[in-house]
């Protein structure tokens, strides 16, 4: 869900945070648990990208689910794919 917020695939988003398309696809499906320092640096991560998403529910899926930043908002869904800048994770 934070992901798609973005407008990124999973290829497209991996290669701009330098994770896995693999591991992408087993946190989203919740075959991996997410590390809390991995989940820390993937919310920087999605906040670098426009969407505000918590580590504590990227972890446990509590509190507010992921938005669209304001910025991003009144930017519209294509001023996420303009995200240029790259993000290094560690898994």
């Amino acid at each position: 869900m934070a992901r798609s917020l973005t407008g990124l695939s999973r290829k497209k988003f991996g290669e701009k945070t330098t994770i896995n398309t693999a591991t992408l696809r087993a946190w989203e499906k919740g075959i991996n648990p997410i590390k809390p320092i991995t989940a820390m640096h993937l919310s920087q991560a999605f906040q670098k990208c426009g969407v505000n998403c918590s580590p504590d529910w990227l972890l446990l899926g509590e509190g507010s689910g992921p938005t669209l930043s304001a910025t991003m908002k009144s930017q519209g869904s294509e001023g996420n794919r303009s995200f240029r800048k790259e993000i290094t994770i560690q898994t």
